[in-house]
């Protein structure tokens, strides 16, 4: 692992987050390619990319979320580890977005947390 959880720990403190079940997850496209989310906070989120990026890699693209919602994000990776990457939000996601995909998760039962 590149960088010490306790970073995300704080994260995860100081924002609404959704951990999402293997079953139905949102994807982020890149390029033509799309990747797993497998949380989703305000503030950023952790995706499976294979091989990992870089920390410090610029990460731009659209997450396509279970809702039916589709946000352009721009970041960078600030963890890896194994296959997954953490990515941290240049500008934070609007709260009622991540209220809305938490509600729509929860009526479809997708999520937790």
């Amino acid at each position: 692992m590149d960088k010490s959880h306790d970073d995300r720990g704080r994260d995860r403190r100081n924002s609404l987050r959704i951990w999402y079940r293997k079953d139905e997850r949102p994807v982020i496209t890149i390029g033509n390619v799309d990747y797993q989310i497998t949380d989703l906070s305000e503030n950023g989120f952790q995706m499976i990319y294979t091989p990992p990026i870089a920390c410090g890699e610029t990460v731009d693209g659209v997450i396509h979320l279970v809702g039916g919602s589709k946000t352009s994000v721009h970041g960078k990776a600030v963890w890896t580890s194994n296959d997954r990457t953490g990515v941290k939000l240049n500008t934070p996601l609007p709260r009622r977005l991540i209220i809305q995909e938490h509600k729509t998760c929860v009526e479809k039962k997708y999520a937790s947390g």
